[in-house]
């Protein structure tokens, strides 16, 4: 059968630009997919601003006229000629538009496909008025195809090569309203589901991540506002968005993802592409087996289902670190035991023998402690940590040595350009990145008794001497930890240097999305030293599963960032004064409550004195024993994923993280096909997303046992783990109105909640807010700086959100269990940090 070519087809082929009106038909291989998509939708009837679209030939003819660019990259468009017969088409189409402003948009060939959004991954420039800003706007369009995150993008995909690119010019819609519309929910993956998202102006500020939304779910004609702080659509109109979205799905025959406006009742649709997360994985239950015993799910640090990659090898290492580094003071435990259960990262801490049961009376555990060998050993174990004072040893090597050693294997490992190594000195790099993450752990495992320790002792005198509560008394600690502010310290720097350049400061706060080329281009300097933070806090995972992406993945969570602080008056010095005072007034108070009993004064002073060395020990040592490890382990699993990729072993860089580790140099090395491994394990992790796992599983054995007959030694360091384990498990305050949690820093603050799940919604905090979340990991310290209070749903007062919070001196609510639930966006809310409440309203 023979498809007939209209004569207007065919000589509109033989043009450098084309009316969008009459491009249907034409290849997105000549338009790129966008131009190709409104075409075809522009010919339906669909309601698109007509405009012109300036082919690829055109964008090849500027290639020829610059050699070069594949290699020098450029990032401005000074100095980069535009052939005069292109330039001639230029200005017709300028001419035919007119004085009005314009939006002209990057249509790529290989972009909005169904296995390929590049959303934001090619330039967009709006208000483009008059032929020489419509050129400009152009060049920046075209050279767009040779920055960094294009490349990085399609060498993720296993492609190489010059894109084609063509240039989509259409009048700028003055919207009083904007925003997307998915026609399958993306987070649910329900396809009777559509979600709109709205906001007042161009919709650009909502796809770059610059403005919050109002989010809406349509299902049939039934409309349920999910988070409505602006008030920016009203139900009828949410309706006739969601139609239209619809419309086109059933045009295209499958899930579509739009951008629309509305000015002056008038309803357009301005983009349309396929939903390409949906994958078409249907949810798989997974085999889910419960072992025998007491089980309890690690939220803290697993919020989320656990990646094959990750379980395969990182959870049992984990487990053995913490168990040797129990044992080497001597706890009375048999193991700790990591595993994942229905998908989800569960803990347990087996007790002498190995198997739950109710705690026996004090004199039996007296006996059992003696006849068991492994209890004996153990005894003596608490006795040496004790005598030798191994805690504070363990402190002073890692000010003294270690630490300096973990920063320097770090620094080596990034030197390597993996992309230089062949596959078995690939695989060779990624087990010395593994030796460096399990030797990490173990070092950091062996600091977590001299951090507990310390800081226990020095809770427990205060309780019991001068009756302050757990709160109360680790402010004595606050502003000791360095580490916990330092992200935010040297991204304050950097807001202060911008505020001297005003250049800076316009590409920041401007109304187009700011890109690190473009800081590039104004101040070199100033990029310089935004790589080179990146570069300093990269490193760390967003989560910490090896499936989270680093920061340094994501520089435009840190450009959002520095853009708030310039927003905001984030002053760290400020902090560092005012937590010095509070902890000064409350060793004052300390001191003359004790003032006459010199015993007692004595061993607070000397209780102090150690907490204060290894409290701050905890967040210094986790970026370069695991965080930092974490990313290095992950950058050479990408670059295995891209070279699986490439050759058609996997269909995305990133699902190398659904193989486990023995999978992976089995596939690797034999270059078997492993997209049907990674279509069953996706599936399975749809499920499990779908399927939260209880907080514990197996019977509860009750209290901890009666440890008064124990030898001294044994009996102060496990007394440390009850206490640590009571703190973890404390009971949320039982609020009169509104939502209980547990008091974890001190003070009080009205402001607007921010509820985020996941890096995804970092975008939408904004100076002052008060952040809601599951958990914080560490690498979402950057944040704090931003924001007026933190509560979480998990936790507790030693948790990593709660002994960040006050070191930045915000008030925090933590364990609250629903926060995450009970709470929406822009809702006004008090945090009391003092009583552990949330006040609505």
């Amino acid at each position: 059968m023979t498809t007939e070519v209209s004569s207007a087809t065919e000589a509109a082929r033989q043009r450098y630009s084309l009316r969008l009106g009459d491009a249907a038909g034409i290849s997105p291989s000549e338009i790129g997919s966008k131009a190709a998509n409104l075409a075809e939708l522009t010919g339906a009837g669909f309601p698109i601003p007509d405009g012109f679209v300036l082919r690829v030939n055109a964008f090849h003819r500027f290639c020829e006229a610059n050699a070069g660019l594949e290699r020098e990259r450029p990032s401005s468009p000074d100095s980069l000629i535009i052939p005069s017969d292109v330039k001639s088409e230029i200005r017709l189409i300028a001419a035919q538009l007119g004085e009005t402003p314009l939006a002209v948009r990057s249509s790529a060939s290989d972009e909005d496909l169904p296995d390929a959004s590049y959303a934001g991954q090619y330039d967009t420039v709006l208000n483009v008025v008059g032929l020489d800003a419509i050129e400009r706007a152009i060049v920046r369009c075209w050279i767009s195809a040779f920055n960094d995150r294009v490349v990085a993008y399609r060498a993720q995909r296993g492609e190489s090569g010059v894109p084609a690119l063509a240039i989509l010019i259409q009048p700028l819609i003055n919207a009083d309203i904007a925003g997307v519309a998915f026609t399958a929910n993306p987070i649910t993956r329900n396809r009777d589901e559509t979600m709109v998202s709205a906001i007042r102006g161009l919709g650009e500020r909502l796809v770059s991540g610059e403005a919050t939304p109002d989010e809406w779910i349509v299902r049939e004609e039934n409309v349920e506002p999910i988070s409505t702080p602006g008030d920016v659509v009203t139900p009828n109109q949410v309706r006739r968005i969601a139609r239209l979205a619809r419309l086109v799905e059933s045009h295209f025959e499958s899930p579509q993802d739009i951008e629309w406006a509305i000015a002056d009742e008038s309803l357009y649709l301005l983009q349309a592409r396929p939903i390409t997360t949906l994958d078409k994985i249907e949810p798989v239950k997974p085999d889910i087996q419960v072992p025998e015993g007491f089980w309890m799910r690690d939220l803290e640090h697993f919020p989320r289902p656990v990646s094959p990659i990750s379980r395969s090898f990182y959870l049992a290492e984990i487990a053995a670190s913490m168990s040797a580094g129990l044992a080497e003071f001597g706890i009375l435990l048999d193991r700790v035991e990591a595993r994942t259960i229905a998908g989800y990262a569960y803990m347990r801490m087996a007790p002498l023998g190995g198997k739950e049961g109710p705690a026996p009376p004090w004199w039996l555990l007296a006996v059992m402690v003696r006849l068991l060998p492994s209890a004996r050993k153990l005894l003596k174990k608490a006795r040496d940590a004790e005598r030798n004072d191994l805690e504070s040893k363990l402190v002073d090597r890692w000010w003294g040595v270690w630490r300096e050693q973990f920063f320097s294997r770090i620094e080596a490992r990034q030197t390597i350009d993996l992309r230089s190594l062949s596959d078995p000195e690939l695989i060779e790099e990624l087990e010395r990145r593994r030796t460096l993450l399990r030797e990490g752990n173990d070092v950091h495992f062996r600091l977590l008794v001299p951090f507990m320790k310390p800081v226990a002792e020095i809770a427990i005198f205060c309780d019991e001497e001068l009756g302050w509560d757990v709160p109360q008394s680790m402010e004595l600690l606050s502003g000791l930890s360095a580490m916990s502010t330092e992200p935010a310290r040297q991204l304050s720097d950097l807001a202060s240097l911008a505020r001297q350049r005003p250049a800076v400061q316009d590409v920041l706060l401007g109304n187009s999305v700011s890109r690190i080329a473009d800081l590039r281009n104004v101040d070199p300097d100033f990029a310089d030293k935004f790589d080179a933070y990146q570069e300093r806090f990269g490193l760390r995972l967003l989560g910490e599963d090896l499936l989270e992406p680093t920061l340094g993945e994501h520089p435009e969570i840190t450009l959002n960032l520095l853009r708030s602080q310039l927003n905001g008056s984030y002053d760290p010095d400020a902090v560092v004064r005012e937590l010095t005072r509070n902890r000064e007034e409350l060793l004052d108070e300390a001191r003359r409550e004790l003032r006459n009993r010199p015993d007692a004064i004595a061993r607070f002073n000397r209780l102090f004195q150690r907490a204060q060395r290894a409290y701050p020990v905890r967040e210094d040592n986790s970026f370069p024993t695991y965080q930092a490890p974490l990313g290095l382990v992950r950058y050479a699993l990408l670059e295995i994923g891209r070279r699986m990729t490439e050759r058609g072993a996997l269909a995305d860089t990133e699902d190398v993280m659904f193989l486990e580790i023995d999978e992976l140099h089995g596939f690797f090395q034999s270059d078997e096909d492993a997209r049907s491994t990674v279509q069953t394990r996706r599936g399975e992790h749809a499920w499990t997303l779908a399927n939260p796992a209880p907080p514990t599983l197996g019977e509860d054995p009750g209290p901890p046992p009666d440890l008064r007959a124990l030898p001294a030694e044994a009996r102060a360091i496990m007394n440390v783990l009850v206490w640590s384990m009571e703190i973890e498990m404390a009971a949320p305050v039982a609020a009169d109105s509104g939502i209980g949690g547990l008091a974890g820093s001190p003070g009080a603050y009205r402001g607007p909640a921010r509820i985020v799940h996941s890096e995804s919604d970092f975008h939408k905090i904004r100076p002052g807010d008060v952040l809601v979340c599951p958990i914080t990991s560490p690498v979402w310290s950057v944040l704090f700086s931003s924001i007026g209070a933190l509560v979480t749903d998990t936790g507790g007062v030693l948790s990593h959100s709660a002994i960040v919070a006050r070191e930045y001196g915000i008030p925090a609510v933590v364990a609250t269990g629903n926060a995450t639930i009970m709470l929406t966006d822009g809702q006004m809310v008090t945090v009391d940090g003092n009583n552990g409440t949330i006040t609505a309203g």
